[in-house]
């Protein structure tokens, strides 16, 4: 397993320098910053119109604290969550993109919604890009190699695939899904 990390992580940063069709695949680089007073109403306004499923109104309020404060983490999370609510995969790796820019708590979670909104478009191969940067930098998230499984398959990469479901059910062996995508596969 750890060869296969290894490798892993010399592959995403050889692939940093190919072409990525217009998504950058990199580490994160930027810090963010706290928001503006002004910005955290704009946010809590925006959870709670998002908790109660008023999407609309929700993202409306989280672009304007992402005007006020734009490296706010908080901002873009709520827009991520908004948009994949809605099966909004366009305005999902937009803000995906941008959020995976910044060192963040979150990090794993925004790789995880682009990728599977990279592979609902079709861009299989870019989303196992940008599963292999978050694992070489976070490999004991067992979420990223079970997505990553998942994206292995979509491109007919059974033996990768049933690596990574093998590799998730060693870290969290009680993760229904991985079994059944081991022995599917």
């Amino acid at each position: 397993m750890n060869k296969i990390i290894q490798l892993c992580v010399l592959l995403s940063f050889a692939l940093l320098f190919s072409s990525c069709g217009g998504l950058k695949i990199s580490p994160p680089e930027r810090t963010p910053t706290p928001p503006t007073k002004k910005a955290n109403r704009l946010l809590m306004t925006g959870v709670e119109a998002k908790n109660n499923k008023r999407y609309g109104y929700a993202i409306n309020k989280f672009e304007e604290a992402l005007e006020l404060s734009p490296s706010s983490i908080s901002a873009l999370n709520g827009l991520i969550d908004c948009y994949w609510a809605l099966s909004d995969c366009q305005n999902v790796i937009k803000y995906g993109q941008e959020a995976i820019g910044y060192k963040s708590s979150f990090y794993n979670k925004f790789v995880i919604k682009t990728a599977n909104c990279l592979v609902t478009s079709g861009e299989n191969e870019k989303a196992i890009e940008l599963y292999n940067l978050a694992i070489g930098l976070d490999s004991t998230d067992f979420s990223l190699y079970y997505n990553r499984g998942l994206a292995f398959a979509e491109v007919e990469d059974f033996a990768s695939s049933k690596n990574d479901f093998s590799g998730t059910i060693e870290m969290q062996s009680n993760y229904a899904p991985a079994h059944w995508g081991f022995y599917k596969v």
